[in-house]
């Protein structure tokens, strides 16, 4: 168990009074929706042990029923597990101490060293060594193991020192024979003076990766290990206006060291100058900031990024010069760090998917185009795009900002008017798309971008729209129950939940209970369904489990959102599935599986669906009664339900 979830039973054992989920986030140190999925196992936990009961009541908070006999057993088995826990965490600063061991000696080294330097078994080395065996390979590369002449890594000196650097910015290595805070403190100020020099402007983060790259560079040369680099590529490096500043950078680095940077280092340093996240200049947010640190690939991608996205969101982005500016500065780098193999850690791509998971997944039905033009982009790249164009499409719309909706009004033009302009001066933050009829409702919601609706006259036939009934006076009552509807405290109780979503489900295509199959088992039973449907053709499945190899579309609380390529989509369509038994998706438990077929076209209703799933999987309460049903149209009942009791 994650040493997380013990900490939630700790606290719930040691509590006198039911707890908050809040409170818990802030103790623990995580968000309110990890507390509950966390909870969720917590309780599955528990009554594995057949102790105590988990229970959570709404306007009440979480607390455990059962006799301080049971907590004390419960706190007994909690030791034990954090003493194999503890023990986990032993095994795993060994094995990256023999990783750290492996990549910094040059010459073979006997088991019988390592089993010495790490004080355990030979045969303990060999499990290790099979264990850490597919990280080496994903970084190029590989251990070889020769009798009687012992065990090294092979590769590029260049793919040995990446490794390296990754172990350091990882936090994930000890501090042995490693450049210490110190040296990388040294070297920053060098890339400082660097900046101010040559005008020039890193972001913090491309400084500090710039720092450790450079320190175990340094580390290498003066153990008299070099980088060999081709003819070929030393003269586009030379060519490259960043040449010029690690020749600058090298100068200073050998007075500091008292070594000697042979051309190739300097084209070396040259690579990681190219790769390095720079800032925007906020003066002046223009093509013109960065025209001459950008080459002509990075423009013409760029370019070509905005006007596919432009086009498939139906934005004006080709207007924004600062999404132009600001895309071509990374892209730059990108495309450096793309063709050198360089990695870069998104440290908020699981905040990025959460908040902006359409964005994030049209980029990535983008990848194929620009695969075919020899770039390749991880999830990490993916998520730093997706920062840029929500930018930009908050500066066009501020989509954030503003809640679109619907104006019903029966008393005629003047009375609407004059509804409208109360409206706009009392909630600025409201955008009235349209004014319309009540029988034009169920027709213009699909393709209007609204969040709800305001009417004069009783609607009927709301097939689950949000609807707040005013005065066309809009009195101080109506103005109320409009701004506690905002707020999210309350709103009209016949509001039906997951709209958008229960929109485009089927009961022929919903398969519960599940059991005994594999996780492409179920993909394909799910996109053979969207085929029969006349959704997509036979080719999406196959796209569906290439999208899966990039980057995991599980969503937390048990739940996954798969979908494949968008050219394979013929109408929009949704088929789900759940598993008696959770199944492993990417290291993470899934129970419900959303394959989606949804239309970039229709982009209000998608981001509605996609805001509707990653609040779905925060309803712990809903999805523990949805487990439990066998009959579909029970299972669309229950999802679109005000409550789940």
């Amino acid at each position: 168990m994650r040493p997380r979830r013990v900490q939630l039973i700790r606290h719930l054992i040691q509590a006198k009074e039911p707890l908050s989920v809040r409170f818990l986030a802030e103790e623990i140190g995580c968000s309110e929706k990890t507390v509950r999925n966390d909870l969720r196992v917590v309780k599955g936990y528990l009554e594995d042990q057949g102790y105590l009961t988990l229970t959570m009541r709404s306007g009440v908070g979480v607390y455990l029923e059962g006799s301080e006999q049971e907590k004390e057993r419960v706190m007994h088995a909690l030791k034990v597990i954090g003493s194999d826990d503890e023990k986990e965490r032993d095994r795993g600063v060994r094995k990256l101490r023999l990783t750290r061991l492996l990549l910094e000696e040059d010459q073979p080294l006997t088991l019988a060293d390592l089993a010495k330097e790490l004080y355990i078994s030979k045969g303990s080395v060999h499990s290790d060594l099979d264990q850490i065996e597919p990280w080496f390979l994903e970084h190029d590369l590989s251990i070889v193991r020769k009798p009687n002449v012992g065990i090294r890594v092979d590769g590029a000196e260049k793919a040995r020192r990446l490794a390296l650097s990754q172990l350091i910015k990882e936090n994930r290595v000890c501090n042995e024979a490693f450049p210490g805070n110190d040296e990388i403190s040294l070297i920053k100020d060098e890339i400082n003076h660097l900046e101010r020099s040559f005008s020039l402007s890193y972001t913090e983060e491309g400084i500090t990766n710039l720092a450790i790259q450079l320190s175990v560079a340094m580390h290498r040369i003066r153990r008299l290990q070099r980088v060999n680099l081709s003819e070929e590529e030393m003269d586009h490096l030379k060519s490259q206006p960043e040449y010029r500043y690690a020749e600058f950078l090298a100068k200073r680095l050998e007075k500091r060291y008292a070594v000697h940077l042979p051309v190739q280092e300097i084209g070396y340093l040259t690579i990681h100058l190219l790769s390095a996240k720079v800032r925007q200049s906020v003066e002046q947010p223009d093509r013109s900031d960065g025209e001459e640190r950008v080459d002509a690939e990075a423009w013409e991608l760029a370019h070509c990024m905005i006007r596919r996205l432009s086009s498939l969101l139906d934005q004006p982005l080709d207007k924004d010069q600062s999404l132009l500016a600001g895309l071509g500065l990374h892209l730059h780098a990108a495309l450096n760090r793309n063709r050198y193999g360089i990695h870069l850690d998104n440290p908020l791509l699981a905040e990025i998917k959460q908040n902006y998971r359409f964005l994030f997944e049209l980029i990535i039905s983008l990848l194929p185009e620009w695969e075919e033009k020899g770039i390749h982009f991880n999830a990490e790249e993916v998520g730093f795009l997706t920062l840029h164009f929500q930018a930009a499409l908050e500066r066009s719309s501020q989509m954030t900002k503003r809640r679109k909706v619907l104006l019903i009004c029966t008393s005629g033009i003047g009375t609407s008017q004059l509804l409208q302009a109360k409206l706009m001066r009392l909630f600025p933050e409201l955008e009235v798309v349209d004014i319309i009829a009540s029988y034009e409702l169920n027709r213009v919601w699909d393709r209007s971008s609204a969040d709800f609706v305001i009417s004069t006259y009783p609607v009927n036939g709301m097939e689950g729209r949000p609807v707040i009934q005013v005065s066309p006076f809009l009195f101080k009552e109506d103005q109320e129950r409009i701004q506690q509807f905002l707020e999210g405290n309350t709103g009209p109780s016949s509001v039906r939940k997951y709209v958008s979503l229960n929109e485009l489900l089927s009961e022929e295509r919903l398969f519960l209970q599940l059991e005994n199959m594999e996780r492409d088992q179920v993909l394909r039973l799910l996109a053979d369904a969207l085929v029969q449907a006349g959704f997509v053709d036979h080719a999406y499945v196959e796209s569906v489990l290439k999208r899966e190899h990039l980057s995991s579309t599980a969503i937390g609380g048990g739940v996954a959102i798969p979908h494949g390529a968008l050219h394979h989509i013929h109408h929009p369509g949704i088929a789900v599935a759940t598993l008696k038994e959770p199944i492993q998706w990417e290291g993470e438990p899934i129970h419900t599986i959303f394959l989606l077929a949804l239309l970039p076209e229709e982009r209000d209703r998608s981001q509605r669906i996609f805001r509707e799933l990653v609040d779905l999987s925060a309803d712990a309460a809903r999805l523990d009664k949805l487990q439990t049903l066998q009959n579909p149209y029970m299972w669309i009942q229950q999802l679109q339900q005000n409550t789940t009791s």
